[in-house]
Order: C-alpha cells, then sequence, then structure tokens
C-alpha cells in the first residue's frame, strides 16, 4: 500500500513541475500579446494619418491595406485573448484539483491528466495562432512597403546652363513676292561730244558685191512607203575660192523629203553644200527638182 502511495506522489511532484513549466509559457504568451497590441496600436494611428490625408496626398492602396491588417489583428487579437483566459481557467482548475489529489482515488488521477493534457493543447493552439499573426503581419507589412508613396512636391527650378553650339543653318526659305518697282532717278547731265575721229579702212566685205544664185537638178523618185528610203537626188555646191557663201537653203517642187547638209573636203578645206530630195506626194515614179538656194559674196572688193 506504501508503494502505491509514493508513486502518486511523485506524480504529483511531476504534474506540479509541469504547471510550473506551462504558467512560464503563459507568460511569454502575454508578452507577445503586448507586443502585438502595441503594433496594433501603431497601426491603428498609421490608418488614421493616412486617413486624414488631403484627396492628392492619400493612396487607395496603402489605405486598403492597412484597413486589412487592423481587421486581421482585432480579429486574431480577440481569438487570443479567449485562448489565455481559457488556460488561466484550466491553470486555476488544475491547481485546485492538484490541492485534493491527495485524498482521491485513481479516477482523481486520470481527472487531473485529462486536465494537464487539455493544457497542452490549449498551449500548442496558443502558440499556433500567435504564429498565424506573426506571419498574416509581416505579409501586410511587406505590402505596405512595396507600396510607391505619394509623389511630392516639385523641387525649385535649378539654375540656367551655359549656351549651347549654335545648331546647323536650315533651309532656304521660298521666294518672297517682288517688291514695288521704285521711283525713277534724275537724268544725270550730258557731257560734251567728242570730236570726230578720222574714217577707218573699208572693211573686208562688200554687202552690196553679193549675189543670190540657185543650183537645181532634176530626176525619177518612187513614193516613201517605209524607213529603207532610195538614193536621192542631190544637188552638190562647193564654195568657189575667192568667195564666201553666207546663206544656203535646200527646197524641192515636189519631194516628200529634203536635206540640206554641209561638209568640209580634207584635200582644199573647201566647203560643200548638199541638198538631198527623196520621194514624192504622188503615186508610181515621178519626176522631182530639188534646188540649193545661196548667196555668194566676194572676200575682197
Amino acid at each position: 500500500m506504501s508503494a502505491r502511495i509514493i508513486s502518486m506522489e511523485e506524480s504529483v511532484t511531476n504534474l506540479q513541475k509541469e504547471l510550473r513549466v506551462k504558467s512560464s509559457q503563459l507568460e511569454e504568451v502575454e508578452k507577445s500579446l503586448k507586443t502585438l497590441e502595441s503594433e496594433n496600436e501603431n497601426m491603428k494611428n498609421m490608418l488614421n494619418v493616412t486617413a486624414a490625408m488631403g484627396p492628392l496626398q492619400q493612396d487607395n492602396n496603402v489605405t486598403g491595406i492597412l484597413r486589412d491588417i487592423n481587421t486581421a489583428l482585432s480579429f486574431k487579437m480577440n481569438q487570443l485573448s479567449l485562448s489565455i483566459g481559457a488556460v488561466y481557467s484550466l491553470a486555476n482548475k488544475t491547481e485546485k484539483d492538484l490541492s485534493a489529489f491527495k485524498n482521491h482515488s485513481d479516477d482523481s488521477l486520470k481527472l487531473l491528466k485529462n486536465a494537464t493534457d487539455r493544457l497542452v493543447q490549449e498551449d500548442i493552439a496558443l502558440r499556433a495562432n500567435s504564429e498565424s499573426i506573426n506571419k498574416t503581419l509581416s505579409i501586410k507589412i511587406d505590402n505596405v512597403k512595396k507600396l510607391q508613396g505619394p509623389i511630392g512636391p516639385p523641387g525649385l527650378n535649378g539654375s540656367t546652363g551655359s549656351i549651347g553650339p549654335p545648331g546647323p543653318p536650315g533651309f532656304n526659305g521660298t521666294r518672297g513676292l517682288q517688291g514695288n518697282m521704285g521711283l525713277q532717278g534724275f537724268n544725270g547731265s550730258q557731257g560734251a561730244e567728242g570730236p570726230i575721229g578720222p574714217q577707218g579702212p573699208q572693211g573686208a566685205g562688200n554687202i552690196s558685191q553679193c549675189e543670190h544664185k540657185t543650183k537645181s537638178k532634176t530626176g525619177s523618185q518612187d513614193k516613201v512607203t517605209s524607213n529603207s528610203r532610195a538614193a536621192p537626188i542631190k544637188v552638190t555646191l562647193e564654195e568657189p575660192s575667192g568667195k564666201r557663201i553666207v546663206s544656203a537653203s535646200c527646197s524641192t517642187d515636189i519631194a516628200q523629203q529634203y536635206l540640206l547638209t554641209t561638209l568640209v573636203n580634207p584635200v582644199n578645206n573647201h566647203l560643200f553644200y548638199y541638198c538631198s530630195c527623196y520621194g514624192h506626194y504622188g503615186s508610181g515614179t515621178e519626176s522631182v527638182e530639188c534646188t540649193i538656194h545661196y548667196w555668194e559674196c566676194p572676200l575682197t572688193t
């Protein structure tokens, strides 16, 4: 019988030790609760300051997040307070049970064991609740830190910098309208007429001695019907020695085409004129006349 009593006393001693440990852990939870209450109060102050800002300074995202933090913390702290109250009640009941434990049987030991187990479960739930609050608070604070604050007022204007180098010249503009004509100037005074100079020598040519001449040639021509033409009727005129042909032209009576060309003879440097006539405007073969008209003047008089 004495051996059974010693075992029960040892069990009571162990439960008392465990109760003291749980009481110490409960004090740590109370400290965490006070810290969370202080952080919650700071969050409320931040929310009040943000709400008091003007419409240009207030950031809607920051206000919404702070409200979420305040709501979450209030809910979690209410849960935490209820859990702490329950732990206190359980601890008091366990203390009373320990006082009367020595006068009870094995059933009382089982009840005390059950109460201790509940105390352990409440402690585990309390710690999990505290950890959940810490995580929620950390996430919300990180979100607030990431948000961009309101735009500050513009700074003062800096000093004016030095003038930069000149740019490249622009393109010329369009020409404007011509202005009105100015007034006519006064006539200058007329100078005295100079003396008449001596008569110069007579020139090399004398137009009065020039003669108009013609040179013609007649021949048969077929009508030109394609780009290929037969040999033309050609009048050849050589510039005579001591004379100068000052004008020449080619003409015809009924030829379709007539052409005047020139060529210099490299042997004597004499100038040759050629009048070529092609085809006619009739049908079959016709007689065509080709003529050179020219003015011939002597080189000396």
